[in-house]
């Protein structure tokens, strides 16, 4: 009677596999212009409405008060023309205090890409910075999360 019972519950507690996460590190020496990160989301399903995110991860060294970003992915409305966005992400204040959450000298931030984004697994999305340097030090990681919607 037990194992019935548990068989029953189990399949109620499975973890929802189109939300996606992962972070890539940016080398020490810096991220350079023409360095776009590539990420590949696996969903579950071959397509999921939710919120698409970025986050970043930098320390005391990032020279700036924001981060320019052009991000651009492809909707599973029409998979055949990306979305090219332009965020600006302001990562200080006026005075210079970090804005995230951290300790020490690593900070976290994030911030929205799109709310209603229809994504289709297995479709990159592609992020650069569009800064004036060539080579920007001080971000160690950039991540997309992906979180469905109810």
């Amino acid at each position: 009677m037990l194992v019935i019972i548990l068989l029953l519950i189990v399949p109620s507690c499975a973890i929802d596999r189109n939300e996606y996460s992962e972070f890539k590190d940016i080398p020490i020496d810096g991220w350079k212009y023409d360095d776009t990160l590539i990420f590949t989301p696996q969903l579950n399903d071959s397509v999921a409405i939710g919120v698409l995110e970025i986050a970043l991860r930098h320390n005391n060294d990032y020279l700036y008060s924001n981060l320019w970003l052009e991000v651009s992915y492809c909707t599973a409305i029409d998979s055949m023309i990306a979305v090219v966005d332009t965020l600006n992400i302001e990562l200080a204040d006026i005075y210079g205090k970090w804005h995230g959450s951290g300790s020490g000298m690593l900070y976290q931030l994030s911030d929205s890409i799109a709310t209603e984004c229809s994504l289709k697994s297995g479709v990159p999305i592609k992020v650069r910075h569009i800064m004036r340097d060539d080579n920007l030090t001080g971000i160690e990681q950039v991540g997309i999360t992906f979180t469905p919607n109810d």
